[in-house]
């Protein structure tokens, strides 16, 4: 039975606030198709010091100071991409290392890759909507590596596992025209719980779960992630999206070749072009596949 104790244990609050952008007037469909991203957020507090290498990283955003690991490729060049990763309820930015090889990801692609400490990991981790301070983080963090780092604002991208992952569904809903990409691990929507709404833009998303005890209990409650990662998939390829399936054979953890899926996701994705999946899922583990 599934309710709204993900409030505690997740990402809080099912119903999401209006996404920030809604579809052009002249469109009359349900779902816009656009060739950029929405423009930078100013950021009122100064950008966080990168540095020339992988590290932490401490900065202030609206006020509250926030932290996080960065990864950098050995030579970062002007147009790199930008991964942001969301880590899971009790998690942390490092443990999000060990599960996805980030570092590896920022090697193999060329990519910037950050992972934010949430301010609340044992509670609900993310916040719910646009006007709180995670969704906020997000505008820093791309703004800031886009003109302090170089990286290219049309090669944005987002991952996340559980909790992060719940987050990064709600980025899928309400802030689509930010992203090049996503990819949900171990998270989805549920007509009772957090339910599925049309983005307001196409992109790509890869959705994974695990199908043998990838469950979660808490407060009494069962969260079924392949019921979840299902229904979001599901949904995402009848309003149009690319949309790749992921269910490994393992329980609430990421697959074993998330790091593969990540180098191969986020270097072929670019905000506006076709994606590279559309027919096929090519170099992708076995268990994946494009939804019609």
């Amino acid at each position: 039975m599934y309710r709204t104790a993900l409030l505690g244990l997740l990402v809080g609050c099912a119903n999401s606030a209006e996404p920030r952008k809604k579809k052009p007037a002249d469109t009359d469909t349900d779902t816009a198709t656009v060739l950029e991203p929405a423009p930078l957020v100013p950021v009122a507090d100064d950008c966080p010091d990168f540095l020339v290498e992988s590290g932490e990283l401490e900065f202030t955003v609206d006020g509250l100071e926030r932290s996080g690991l960065i990864y950098l490729p050995d030579e970062l060049e002007d147009g790199a991409p930008l991964v942001l990763v969301w880590h899971g309820r009790t998690g942390s930015p490092t443990a999000m290392e060990k599960k996805m090889n980030l570092s590896g990801i920022a090697a193999a692609t060329g990519a910037v890759v950050i992972a934010p400490a949430s301010l609340d990991p044992r509670g609900t981790v993310w916040s719910n909507y646009p006007e709180e301070p995670d969704w906020a983080l997000i505008d820093a963090l791309r703004t800031c590596a886009v003109e302090e780092l170089g990286a290219d604002i049309r090669r944005v991208h987002t991952t996340g596992f559980s909790a992060g992952g719940f987050f990064v569904t709600l980025q899928v809903l309400d802030y689509a025209d930010v992203f090049a990409s996503a990819t949900v691990y171990s998270a989805g929507t549920d007509d009772e719980m957090n339910p599925y709404r049309t983005p307001a833009w196409l992109l790509p998303v890869l959705v994974s779960w695990g199908t043998d005890g990838d469950e979660v209990f808490h407060d009494d409650t069962l969260f079924d992630m392949p019921a979840l990662g299902g229904d979001f998939a599901e949904n995402l390829a009848a309003d149009g999206h690319l949309t790749v399936v992921c269910p490994h054979p393992d329980g609430h953890v990421v697959p074993e070749a998330v790091d593969e899926i990540g180098e191969l996701w986020f270097s072929q994705h670019v905000f506006g072009e076709p994606s590279p999946f559309a027919d096929q899922s090519e170099g992708l583990p076995d268990y994946c596949g494009t939804l019609e």
